[in-house]
């Protein structure tokens, strides 16, 4: 079946379950009303031209008035831009679609946030699409416990790594909790992301690029980026070319922790340009230099 007939089955066993909210299926003025408040990528478009919401035992997906009300507040999309809130876990946690792909990965996955820490890798992964998340959630799943965007990033760049060892030298890791302990000693905000990273490994050489991720003992403070909370970022690798690149520790330059700048002048660190998060741009990196071989 194609993605679109999966979701109308799975609508058409919630609606036999009793699961749409009232008012289903809504007016198509309050649906045109709540889609020029935020745009719905087609799936949940396709959903609610038949449901004004659904409400399952764990999980609530919200009626066209809740849509509108939530995706109407813009400070909640400061460092979630694009993304579209449509479903709540009863308690603490809001789900959304990412259109954009800014959390990395497709889109059509489904996503959890904690409505007090609305950062990318703080986002869960609930289920690779919203047929899938509607057929858990109809089965009584709570949906608000995968595995963080952040995590799933780095065990893709280890899964990297280890597909391609001809293309790395990877130094090994302090382990945990060493690695947090370690960084505790360096006095530096170092972002758990980042802590993580060196929990498995203390920096690498990637060999196509000639770039060297630095130790966790060699990190250093961005000057420029120096706020009265301390350094916004830290010097984290350089390559033979003579470019560096810094890792963000959070709200420097309204950028979210763990994202990879590169910069030939490091004194104009502060207007250069944004890769993404550090664990992607590496596994990207890291794959297409195994794949032009």
């Amino acid at each position: 079946m194609t993605a679109s007939q999966d979701l109308d089955a799975v609508l058409d066993r919630a609606e036999a379950a009793a699961a749409f909210g009232p008012g289903s299926p809504p007016d198509p003025q309050d649906l045109a009303a709540a889609r020029e408040a935020r745009p719905m990528p087609p799936p949940l478009a396709r959903l609610y031209a038949r449901a004004n919401g659904l409400i399952f035992e764990r999980v609530e997906v919200f009626d066209l008035a809740d849509y509108e009300d939530v995706n109407g507040e813009d400070e909640l999309f400061a460092l979630l831009p694009g993304v579209v809130f449509f479903g709540s876990d009863g308690a603490d946690g809001w789900f959304l679609l990412d259109p954009d792909q800014i959390l990395g990965g497709g889109p059509d996955s489904v996503y959890w946030s904690e409505r007090g820490a609305l950062t990318p890798d703080e986002c869960r992964l609930a289920a690779p699409d919203l047929a899938g998340f509607l057929s858990q959630a109809l089965a009584g799943a709570a949906l608000n416990d995968g595995l963080e965007v952040g995590q799933l990033s780095l065990e893709r760049l280890f899964e990297a790594l280890a597909a391609h060892p001809d293309q790395a030298v990877v130094h090994p890791g302090y382990g945990d909790p060493e690695a947090l302990l370690a960084a505790r000693e360096r006095d530096l905000p170092i972002p758990f992301g980042l802590i993580d990273f060196y929990a498995r490994c203390d920096g690498l050489y990637l060999k196509p690029l000639e770039l060297e991720v630095y130790g966790l003992a060699d990190l250093r403070p961005v000057e420029e980026s120096q706020t009265d909370a301390g350094p916004g970022a830290l010097w984290f690798a350089a390559d033979r070319a003579g470019r560096r690149y810094a890792v963000t520790c959070g709200g420097w330059r309204g950028l979210p922790e763990n994202r990879l700048i590169m910069t030939a002048r490091p004194e104009e660190v502060g207007d250069a340009a944004t890769l993404g998060r550090f664990t992607d741009v590496l596994r990207v990196w890291l794959e297409t230099a195994g794949e032009s071989r």
